[in-house]
């Protein structure tokens, strides 16, 4: 089952401590608005391919593989069948979509007429498939790949110039099926250990800290309300109340110290969670030793990262401690 991103979860949780009148705030809600559609396409696109009935341990989702090259290649959907292997590029992109070349680009005209440009699905999904290609060359893997660029949007309308095809998700069970019964090239048990073989490539490429990086300042570092967008109100008790919504409840501490580890840092000492948080020393280290983080020991000191494959989140994007 495709994961929540946790990027996406960091964005929307950096979002809430920004000032809404930034410049910054108004790009980075756009990128939180383009990675939701995405992870909403490619989880409706999950839901088709389930009902093909292919096994589960046949599909890969979001591995990224790294090339000299290129850098980090992510693929959305792989799908080993018994003739050749399926690379799914998902867009969830409505309206009219028009390729245009020279520069190679996706065009989509809105219903209100709002024109808006994207990058060539195709170059996207011929790289893709040549990156994969290699790989299985490479471990003398003879199943080709085939790449399909699927539409997720349910109101978008492709006028693709003749030869490039292109799949609504409706259309994947009749797709993975012809692909498993034509021409077979490797067993059920073959496929499976060849999907298992790609899931050890996945190099996963790590965003974090995302403020450092896109260099934000003047954040907000205090608690978020876990009702509202609100900020919790700073007290010396461990129950608190929201300065919005007027909720109580119980100062989020794990929560943020997650913050930290996806916002501002990569590692965090005790001595600096004190600061942080704004409790004792003894509250620190048991806060650091419970959650999802990780003790490293050195000559100098001790800190502690964030295990980020030890991160749990619901397919709402909630955190689950």
């Amino acid at each position: 089952m495709r994961r929540f991103p946790l990027e996406l979860y960091g964005i929307r949780r950096m979002l809430r401590r920004m000032d809404e009148r930034s410049a910054d705030y108004l790009e980075i809600g756009e990128q939180e608005r383009a990675m939701t559609f995405g992870w909403l396409g490619e989880r409706r696109v999950d839901q088709f391919v389930a009902r093909s009935g292919i096994h589960p341990e046949r599909i890969i989702t979001n591995l990224t593989l790294h090339q000299p090259t290129v850098g980090a290649v992510q693929l959305d959907t792989i799908i080993v069948t018994n003739s050749r292997v399926l690379l799914l590029e998902v867009k969830n992109i409505h309206g009219t979509l028009e390729l245009e070349s020279a520069p190679a680009r996706l065009k989509r005209t809105a219903a209100d007429g709002v024109i808006q440009y994207f990058g060539c699905p195709y170059t996207q999904l011929t790289n893709a498939t040549a990156v994969l290609s290699r790989r299985l060359d490479s471990h003398r893997i003879s199943l080709p790949v085939e790449g399909a660029l699927i539409l997720a949007a349910k109101n978008s309308e492709p006028k693709f110039p003749k030869g490039h095809q292109a799949y609504f998700p409706s259309e994947l069970p009749g797709l993975i099926h012809r692909a498993n019964n034509e021409s077979k090239l490797v067993n059920n048990e073959d496929a499976i250990a060849i999907a298992a073989y790609l899931r050890r490539l996945h190099s996963p490429f790590n965003p974090f800290p995302l403020a450092s990086s896109r260099e934000l300042t003047g954040l907000y570092h205090g608690s978020l309300c876990s009702l509202c967008d609100g900020h919790l109100r700073i007290g010396s008790t461990r129950k608190t109340d929201c300065r919005k919504c007027g909720a109580s409840q119980w100062m989020p501490y794990t929560e943020n110290l997650i913050d930290y580890f996806l916002i501002w840092g990569d590692t965090l000492t005790s001595r600096q969670c004190e600061a942080y948080l704004g409790v004792k020393g003894t509250k620190a280290k048991s806060l650091l030793r419970s959650g999802p983080f990780i003790r490293h020991l050195s000559s100098h000191r001790t800190y502690y990262t964030l295990d980020y494959s030890a991160v749990r989140l619901n397919s709402n994007g909630k955190l689950m401690l």
